[in-house]
């Protein structure tokens, strides 16, 4: 009799990056069997007790749903993976270089351990953001150390960069975003069937060389900072005209049908590697004599959104005699622990070094804060709740936005601050119940 069954589609994460877990988690949500690890043992072993690599909403009951109906699992090093998954996806951090400039030391370090490793063909797609022409230097590498060992297999590199925002990972992944698959001639079938598990892929993958998959993010990553830089833009407007930013913003966003929100409120951009993909992007324009003024502009526009707030920061708790100041929020991005070149951490480091006493609160990522700001964190309180924070202080100062923060205004803040000063840098609150709480509102 003939066996109907299925061979269940097997796939592999190397980067247990938050990016790379969120990917991993939607593949094994769409059916396929999952494998993940990295190449720091510390990290898988930090994941089997519970413990990921960062905060996005519904990752950590997804992974906990999925490892107990075993469709996602762990390993300890990658041998096993490389040899099993026949697509292994690669999502490594590429930091900066002590030339200013992306290094793929990571991402190449993962390519060499699969070209030594496997022994059959595999499809190597790399999900992390790298300049264009590194998939391709990849492939000559590879290529390389095969032909040294006279291995007689296929190693295809594929680019696929994450062109996601933080904050909406698992549904941009699994449902809305589109997915730039870079390669040279048709798509790998193993891939393209894999791929083809996720909801609505006819429409959302979109094939193009390496090159134009790399640069895509880059450009993404661009519209981001103009976009958000045109929001700050328009509230300062609305303000020096005296009207309500938050009505303009809310009569854009029901215009709005990019599926990102250009007026979200936060103090300028950062997270997700935006800052150093714009700068990225900069060089690259530079290097190829093809400057972009705006992207200069925004750059710009940023920093001076950020010295100017800092400093309206600093005025306005000179007037109120403060000293002992409470700081929440930090997370660029809301609700998670993305803390890449975030603008509150440059405000807090102004704050200390005016001399004031700082108490900070963060729902997600105290632990970076604490790594982030280590050359001044001898000077700072790290709080564990919102009460702790704004215990007996002058101020508060808002820099972030999290779930649940509404609830700070009640009351009881008022009885427990020393004074009545109270700064929402990201316009969260409404002046008006401030007030009831006894709370001078400034934003």
């Amino acid at each position: 009799m003939e066996n109907t069954e299925k061979t269940p589609m097997v796939g592999g994460v190397i980067g247990l990056t938050v990016e790379g877990l969120s990917w991993a988690t939607v593949l094994a949500q769409a059916g396929v069997s999952t494998m993940c690890t990295d190449m720091d043992e510390e990290m898988v072993n930090g994941a089997l007790e519970g413990e990921l690599p960062g905060e996005e909403p519904g990752l950590s009951e997804a992974v906990a749903t999925l490892t107990a109906q075993e469709t996602l699992a762990f390993l300890s090093h990658p041998r096993r993976l490389i040899l099993n998954c026949p697509v292994i996806f690669v999502s490594a951090m590429v930091p900066m270089g002590e030339d200013h400039q992306p290094s793929l030391r990571f991402v190449e370090a993962i390519a060499r351990q699969v070209a030594n490793t496997a022994t059959e063909d595999r499809v190597l797609v790399i999900k992390s953001v790298m300049p264009p022409g590194s998939c391709s230097a990849i492939q000559r590498m590879v290529d390389a150390i095969l032909a040294e060992a006279d291995q007689a297999i296929t190693i295809q590199v594929v680019s696929m960069p994450d062109l996601y925002a933080r904050g909406n990972w698992l549904e941009a992944m699994g449902r809305t975003a589109v997915m730039p698959v870079g390669c040279l001639g048709e798509i790998p079938e193993a891939l393209s069937i894999m791929l083809h598990t996720l909801s609505g892929a006819k429409k959302r993958i979109a094939h193009c060389t390496p090159e134009e998959a790399e640069l895509s993010a880059y450009a993404y990553s661009g519209l981001l900072a103009i976009k958000q830089t045109y929001g700050d833009g328009i509230t300062r407007l609305s303000q020096m005209g005296g009207s309500d930013s938050r009505k303009i913003k809310s009569i854009v966003r029901m215009q709005e049908k990019t599926g990102y929100n250009p007026f979200s409120e936060a103090l300028g951009y950062g997270g997700s590697c935006i800052s150093q993909e714009i700068e990225t992007l900069r060089y690259l324009a530079g290097e190829k004599k093809a400057p972009m003024g705006l992207l200069e502009s925004v750059s710009g526009d940023h920093k001076r959104v950020l010295r100017t707030t800092i400093s309206r920061i600093k005025k306005q708790l000179r007037r109120s005699k403060a000293k002992k100041i409470a700081v929440l929020g930090m997370a660029p991005i809301a609700n998670t622990d993305d803390l890449r070149d975030a603008p509150a951490l440059v405000v807090i480091q102004a704050l200390v070094a005016a001399g004031y006493q700082l108490q900070l609160f963060t729902p997600h990522g105290l632990d970076q804060v604490k790594w982030r700001l280590f050359r001044t964190r001898e000077d700072l309180f790290f709080c564990l709740s919102v009460k702790e924070a704004t215990q007996d202080v002058d101020a508060v100062v808002i820099l972030g936005r999290w779930k649940g923060m509404e609830r700070l205004l009640m009351p009881s803040l008022g009885k427990r601050m020393a004074g009545t000063t109270f700064i929402d840098v990201v316009h969260a609150f409404d002046q008006d119940r401030a007030a009831h709480c006894g709370l001078d509102y400034y934003n």
